[in-house]
């Protein structure tokens, strides 16, 4: 049952989330809405907390997606060993993985800001997924946010290597890289209309 979480975690939630985060946040200037959006009066902190909570509840759905997904794809192969414990795990290990590769979404915003559009932050996804699974083979996932959530399942995927351990220095790396993708994507927000 840890197929799911494990795939989520190397490259396709990497990159389905960060097509999520690149269409949010650089919708407008794909559509060429920008301008209007920015002479609003409302601070543009509010655009980027909103977008983020939108962009969880899109994490959070795909994330619940594809464990319904995976469920269902057990149940028409008729695998036997199910128990609810093991469901359980598989839906905490879902979870964590959605949380810790949401965290380095400010990033991928940042960049569908600044590149004006979709191509910037998709390329970045990529490379984030290709050097996320490279790094997590090499040992490094508990130092590399964007390999951190592999270190959640436990192994990566062809061939299974043993995955450390988060520690509690992980979860503060990855804190800072959500905080600083954050500010850095709001203060690019407010001087959005100046650069």
């Amino acid at each position: 049952m840890r197929g799911g979480p494990q795939l989520m975690a190397s490259w396709y939630g990497i990159l389905l989330f960060g097509m999520a985060a690149a269409y949010l946040f650089g919708r407008e200037y794909g559509e060429g809405t920008a301008k209007e959006m920015l002479t609003l009066p409302l601070r543009r902190e509010y655009f980027f907390v909103a977008k983020m909570i939108v962009l969880a509840a899109w994490v959070l759905g795909l994330a619940l997606l594809s464990l319904a997904a995976q469920a269902g794809y057990a149940a028409v192969l008729g695998l036997d060993g199910f128990s609810w414990a093991e469901a359980a795990r598989c839906v905490t290990i879902s979870l964590k993985v959605a949380l810790l590769t949401y965290a380095t979404l400010p990033w991928v915003a940042l960049l569908a800001m600044v590149g004006r559009g979709y191509l910037a932050p998709m390329v970045y996804s990529a490379l984030a997924a290709f050097f996320g699974v490279a790094l997590a083979e090499a040992g490094w996932s508990r130092w590399f946010p964007w390999s951190m959530s592999l270190s959640v399942t436990g192994v990566t995927l062809f061939p299974s290597v043993p995955m450390p351990t988060l520690v509690f220095g992980s979860w503060a790396l990855m804190a800072l890289v959500f905080v600083t993708g954050s500010a850095a994507t709001v203060w690019y927000g407010d001087r959005a209309d100046a650069l």
